[in-house]
């Protein structure tokens, strides 16, 4: 059965309490015999049929077996007599760690004590459908930030942690899918350099968009490099700061204080830099790739 093209079956194997019980009680046994869960996993321990039987609390042999039947291959292998979970019951069972309730996870405003990377006036911070959202009300200078973000990672988080913590899921996430990697399920991804920004006054901007999932990103060019090391060298130059003991304001993206974009007659991106006085540039090809990286001076 699928739905806009993608297939439901893997869904509706988990439309009945029994499979469900099972999937829950092979990872509460797993964390009880390894204190380290993912270890367990990774070894293929994995729990006995008896343990795993009797954990799910079902007397009926014939029933339980044809149950268990159903999740294997897709959420259940069996390996060396015992029953281990697959990548996808692991995936499932993350997601509903990471989004379980917290003392703080239904809060729509967090009120997050940090200043704009922008303009030093104070952020505000909302947490609505699992969407982290940290936005400067007193500038157009910097983007803000609006991006999934589990319930989990808001326990003992405040102020400037949690404006850390999403700045760098968010840049992290967009680092790989530059690569042509979702970082969420892992398929293909694709570049969308945003034309109208490459006029020499705007900041250039680029969208990054799963072929497969719906993840999607939009974000100023500079900061989607920030992992490149070629680009990262140039910015902490221009910023004044050495390799080695750069460090970033809360929510500070790559973004020096001055960027602008050129499309090149060989159909390359030319972006220069400036701050201090001093100047870069960087040549990217439509995939954000590095063609070249040259530092300067006014």
């Amino acid at each position: 059965m699928a739905e806009d093209g993608v297939d439901m079956e893997p869904f509706s194997l988990l439309a009945h309490d029994i499979r469900l019980d099972i999937v829950e009680a092979l990872f509460e046994q797993l964390h009880r015999e390894e204190p380290d869960q993912q270890t367990a996993i990774d070894q293929r321990r994995g729990v006995r049929y008896s343990t795993l039987m009797d954990a799910v609390g079902l007397e009926d042999s014939g029933k339980f077996n044809y149950h268990l039947d159903q999740l294997r291959g897709v959420y259940v292998d069996r390996v060396d007599g015992r029953y281990v979970p697959t990548a996808s019951a692991l995936a499932l069972y993350r997601a509903v760690l990471a989004n379980r309730p917290t003392a703080d996870g239904d809060s729509n405003d967090l009120g997050v004590e940090a200043d704009c990377p922008a303009c030093g006036a104070p952020v505000e911070a909302h947490y609505d459908q699992e969407f982290l959202s940290i936005d400067c009300q007193h500038c157009s200078g910097w983007w803000g930030l609006h991006y999934p973000f589990p319930r989990n990672g808001l326990a003992g988080r405040t102020g400037t942690e949690l404006f850390d913590a999403l700045t760098e899921r968010a840049l992290y996430h967009v680092g790989l899918a530059r690569t042509g990697q979702c970082p969420v399920c892992a398929g293909h991804t694709t570049v969308d350099i945003d034309e109208e920004t490459l006029d020499g006054e705007d900041v250039p901007t680029v969208t990054i968009t799963c072929e497969t999932c719906s993840w999607v990103a939009s974000i100023d060019m500079v900061s989607a490099l920030r992992f490149e090391p070629r680009v990262m060298v140039l910015v902490n130059d221009l910023r004044g700061r050495t390799h080695a003991t750069a460090t970033a304001k809360p929510g500070e993206t790559s973004q020096p204080t001055d960027v602008t974009g050129k499309r090149r007659e060989d159909g390359t991106v030319a972006l220069t830099f400036r701050a201090g006085g001093r100047t870069a540039t960087v040549v990217v090809d439509d995939g954000l790739s590095v063609v070249t990286a040259e530092g300067g001076s006014d």
